[in-house]
């Protein structure tokens, strides 16, 4: 059961009307929706659901097999048109910690070579693993990062066909490490500074991350950095 993923197109769009295309154990599959499912690290988004003036919360959204799962505290039946509102506040928060790891792993990769090893975002803090031995000077990342993101840079979402998104990206993004059956490429692009493959969501412009701080600086194995920002 495909469902049409409409923050892909637009972050901001915060409400849409949807089909149920089935119902089981609590969760709705829907043909189209702004939930974005738990996903890259990302936390999935919360929100509710109407149907005929009742209301149900949505609690999770996850991927099972390729389908998105909205998980409410209602009944719902297949066929049924319901319309779908995210927790904006909470979207919003997440996509601007989103940009700013984008931000923050292009500063360390230019410092220190190293590849981002995993992340995890969340309203209200962010993180991000390096395959790096060491960081160093935490006060110069955080103020490199800021200086970005106080420039007001436009941010880009487009695709492009596999063979075009790798000749746009450089050594940060290793496009030949996603399976081999995803023939077009999500980019987010950061005017002048950096492209990533992301199918996650994002500002518009950095301005609008206001300013992050790195709180600690973990280490987590060999080979293997976290940083935290807030």
């Amino acid at each position: 059961m495909y469902t049409k993923l409409l923050f892909l197109e637009d972050s901001y769009k915060k409400g849409f009307d949807a089909d149920v295309l089935s119902f089981e154990n609590n969760c709705a599959v829907l043909d189209q929706t702004c939930f974005y499912p738990h996903s890259g690290g990302q936390e999935s988004d919360k929100g509710i659901i109407e149907k005929n003036g009742n209301i149900f919360s949505v609690s999770e959204v996850k991927k099972d097999k390729g389908i998105v799962l909205h998980k409410i505290d209602g009944i719902l039946e297949k066929g049924d048109k319901i319309t779908g509102k995210i927790d904006w506040d909470r979207r919003y928060k997440v996509m601007k910690y989103h940009t700013a790891l984008h931000i923050l792993s292009r500063v360390v990769f230019d410092l220190y070579g190293g590849g981002v090893a995993g992340n995890q975002i969340s309203p209200d803090k962010a993180r991000i693993d390096f395959d790096l031995e060491k960081i160093e000077n935490k006060e110069e990342i955080e103020k490199r990062t800021n200086e970005i993101i106080k420039e007001g840079r436009p941010v880009k979402i487009y695709t492009l066909p596999r063979e075009e998104a790798e000749k746009v990206v450089d050594d940060k993004t290793r496009v030949d490490l996603l399976p081999k059956f995803i023939k077009n490429i999500r980019l987010v692009d950061i005017e002048n500074f950096d492209v990533d493959a992301c199918g996650g969501t994002h500002v518009k412009n950095t301005k609008e991350i206001g300013e992050i701080k790195i709180t600690k600086i973990e280490n987590k194995g060999k080979n293997r950095k976290r940083l935290v920002i807030v």
